[in-house]
């Protein structure tokens, strides 16, 4: 993809780029044991949505043993109805390209 900046177009990173470059300092390959070490051991970051129509919204981010695993938390039925559909077509892509993630999808009233 290009975008253009009204003088120059400049190379857009395709989809899956972007994808790699926002989950790369996640599983960035260890360089020695100790930090072989320090990547088996389970990380988990939580992010929640404050504003907008997927407010509410929490994303769990769990990477362990070099596997990335997504949960949404979502608290509006429409939205995890939404999705879902998203993310079944989603891990398949990224399945498919080689990526080590999964994004579950759950629906939850009471997100604290």
């Amino acid at each position: 993809m290009v975008q253009s900046t009204g003088e120059e177009e400049v190379p857009r990173p395709s989809d899956s780029n972007r994808f790699t470059r926002l989950m790369g300092p996640m599983v960035k390959t260890p360089r020695s044991s100790t930090e072989q070490s320090a990547l088996l051991r389970q990380q988990t970051n939580r992010y929640r949505l404050v504003g907008g129509m997927a407010a509410g919204l929490v994303c769990e981010i769990n990477v362990f043993e070099g596997k990335t695993h997504l949960k949404m938390l979502v608290p509006q039925y429409a939205l995890f109805t939404l999705l879902t559909h998203f993310s079944t077509w989603l891990n398949t892509e990224l399945h498919a390209v080689g990526h080590s993630v999964t994004l579950e999808v759950v629906y939850a009233q009471d997100i604290t």
